[in-house]
């Protein structure tokens, strides 16, 4: 049809053009380092990995929780009820915006939620917490994916001669801190282009 606009998505299996650098992915326990928040959990982290001797290409503490929703009742009908709903759901988000690690609470345009944001990032418990600030008929939620669990800490090993041995002796030598310790390779497997015409 002219004038309309056409997108072609081109998606093609491709080979790196050369090969991808291997890094070491940790798999640290979360007992041994668990903080009040995300943000003490990653300080005591990084001073164990700071003995280690090998720089950090990246973190990621997969019991933290980023976000909560809150579930809001309906709305009623009559133009009263209406404001008085208005006011009581302004306290209920003023309520929450005064706890610690929360950075904002905002309401979803479909009027029938709200997300509350954490900054420092939170543990389930605290975010659950929550609920006691809620009045009948709200609800939160918190997810959190139950299967992954710990912090996965890449490790650059371009510097180590052997770095599978390395990997093998830090889970060793660590077995109260360090759950896997195993030598990866990132592989791209596709390529996504859009072109216009």
């Amino acid at each position: 049809m002219r004038g309309a606009l056409i997108v072609l998505i081109a998606v093609c299996a491709f080979a790196a053009p050369g090969p991808s650098a291997p890094f070491m992915q940790v798999t640290l326990k979360m007992a041994p380092f668990k903080g009040a928040d995300a943000a003490e959990t990653r300080r005591r982290a990084d001073r164990f990995i700071a003995e280690l001797g090998l720089p950090v290409l990246g973190c990621q503490d997969n019991e933290a929780v980023r976000a909560a929703t809150v579930r809001l009742p309906p709305a009623p009908e009559g133009l009263l009820d209406r404001i008085q709903f208005g006011l009581r759901k302004s306290r209920v988000f003023q309520a929450l915006r005064g706890r610690p690690n929360v950075s904002e609470v905002y309401g979803i345009s479909d009027g029938a939620s709200a997300t509350v944001l954490f900054s420092p990032f939170v543990y389930s418990d605290e975010a659950q917490s929550l609920a006691a600030l809620l009045p009948d008929g709200y609800r939160l939620e918190v997810y959190r994916n139950p299967a992954m669990s710990g912090l996965w800490v890449k490790l650059d090993v371009s510097k180590l001669d052997d770095p599978a041995k390395a990997a093998r002796e830090l889970a060793r030598r660590y077995p109260e801190q360090v759950d896997s310790a195993v030598i990866s390779v990132p592989v791209m497997v596709m390529r996504a282009t859009m072109r216009r015409r």
